[in-house]
């Protein structure tokens, strides 16, 4: 055996001319069948991804690798820190379950960080298939982040002659044997605790209907958004035709109870013509819902003053003509 691996390892080093020639997938390849040449083991190191990448508000970055069944003791080590922003987070899935967080379904991770600036560590892998290294910033509403992220993939890799022997030699689980389930002739209600796999309720008292109209140049939007799982509000913001309102309720600082309900109300400004209010709560797990008025503004016809009123009329002296006096005189 240690003949075959000298010798295959001559022919890894007269294929590069010298190990510095060759890269790592290269040498990786070549050192896997150097391992099958010689029919052991070999421990090795492949990378997954080493980069800076900008993900932007609520998106995260995939990163897809596989282990294959001559992979044994597969161990993912990640080492990630922010360049720009304040935290993001790292998650590990099989391809089902990444399938079912991309879509918005309660999944658990195999494995997951806080919402940290930098964190690094190890993560055990069940077994061959397809896995998917996910750097979320879904929570994010307004901000992009920038993240350096280092995967790389430590097992031991075997030839296909030590796998068949391992397998001869690994003892097989024992079947379990079916036993029936005793009824409960009483059955007790089932409680269920809410589970985060529906997003919250958002509620728009007012405007009350919609469409609406109104000649006001803004109107008040009132309501309320109740979460309906474990995990409380964390935000809820004001849109106006897709653009955010300047000074809605962001991202609450403070502890709320989970269930507990947030309440918001605020002036918000019209354009003239159809306006699409839409309110956007968000919990701290990363889901969100809404609820959108439409609102008409029509603008007020201006209103011209009156005509000014002519001039007053002057007039005119009437004039008499003179009289004539006649005098008569006698002569007597």
């Amino acid at each position: 055996m240690r003949l075959a691996r000298a010798m295959a390892w001559l022919a890894v080093l007269v294929v590069c001319a010298g190990p510095s020639s060759c890269g790592m997938e290269t040498l990786e390849a070549l050192q896997q069948v150097s391992t099958d040449m010689a029919g052991g083991t070999s421990s090795m190191r492949s990378n997954v991804t080493n980069a800076a990448v900008t993900i932007r508000a609520s998106s995260w970055q995939p990163y897809v690798f596989s282990v294959t069944e001559r992979m044994h003791d597969a161990v993912l080590q990640y080492e990630f820190h922010l360049l720009s922003g304040r935290d993001a987070q790292l998650l590990v899935f099989d391809n089902i379950g990444s399938t079912n967080w991309v879509n918005g379904h309660s999944v658990t991770p195999i494995h997951s960080t806080k919402r940290l600036a930098a964190a690094q560590g190890e993560v055990e892998l069940p077994g061959p298939g397809t896995y998917v290294i996910i750097v979320s910033n879904r929570w994010s509403l307004l901000t992009s982040k920038m993240v350096s992220v280092r995967a790389d993939l430590t097992y031991t890799y075997m030839s296909q002659q030590a796998s068949r022997l391992a397998a001869q030699t690994t003892p097989k689980p024992k079947p379990k044997r079916d036993t029936a389930q005793r009824v409960d002739p009483k059955p007790r209600p089932v409680v269920r605790e809410p589970a985060d796999d529906e997003p919250p309720t958002v509620t728009i008292v007012e405007p009350r209907e919609s469409p609406t109209t109104t000649e006001n140049s803004s109107v008040w939007v009132l309501g309320s958004a109740q979460p309906n799982g474990k995990s409380p509000i964390e935000s809820a913001i004001v849109f106006v035709n897709g653009d955010a309102v300047l000074g809605s309720t962001g991202r609450d600082r403070t502890q709320r109870k989970p269930g507990e309900k947030v309440d918001f109300g605020r002036y918000v400004p019209l354009s003239p013509g159809r306006n699409v209010i839409r309110v956007m709560a968000r919990t701290s797990n990363g889901l969100s819902g809404d609820a959108r008025r439409v609102v008409v503004y029509k603008e007020p016809l201006l209103s011209l003053p009156p005509p000014p009123l002519p001039p007053p009329a002057i007039a005119k002296e009437e004039r008499t003509p003179p009289t004539a006096n006649l005098y008569v005189v006698a002569i007597g």
